[in-house]
């Protein structure tokens, strides 16, 4: 499903309709380029949670963390990492042994360490828009995909 945003606010939509069907353990990889909106569909699906404080890009801590009345979303950002040694240091595993819900910038860094994708977010950066091509590859990840399509009425051109 590819949606392409002419708002920066729709990301936020994007976001909130996610949330709406989130059932932990759950991941989500987001690839795209330094701008693209990743933190910013992060942001989105934290306000459908519930959440109203400041969402801000975990870059340089790695990891954000927000334990919410019904979930603990983490937010990791591994665009700094060099190497997967690196991230040996970090107690991933600690994480994955949460019933939480991951939202993963640059998995491509650690890919060997993370649970399976539930939803791989692919944004585009174009001169008028901003494009996500969202794949699910679990059933759980489908059923994001079935909310996003009948409930929030986003369309591929929003």
């Amino acid at each position: 499903m590819i949606i392409s945003c002419h708002q920066a606010k729709t990301l936020l939509t994007i976001g909130r309709a996610i949330s709406a069907t989130l059932v932990p353990p759950l991941t989500i990889l987001l690839y795209g380029d330094l701008g693209a909106g990743k933190t910013s569909l992060v942001r989105g699906i934290l306000r459908g949670c519930g959440y109203h404080g400041r969402v801000k890009s975990p870059s340089y801590t790695i990891v954000e963390s927000y334990r919410l009345a019904h979930l603990t979303v983490h937010h990791f950002d591994f665009y700094r990492i060099q190497s997967i040694a690196e991230l040996a240091y970090l107690g991933l595993e600690e994480y994955w042994q949460d019933q939480a819900v991951f939202c993963v910038e640059w998995p491509a860094q650690a890919l060997r360490l993370l649970p399976p994708a539930d939803l791989t977010c692919n944004f585009t950066i174009t001169k008028l828009t901003r494009d996500i091509d969202i794949i699910a590859t679990t059933t759980k990840g489908d059923k994001i995909l079935t909310q996003l399509r009948k409930h929030h009425k986003i369309s591929s051109n929003v």
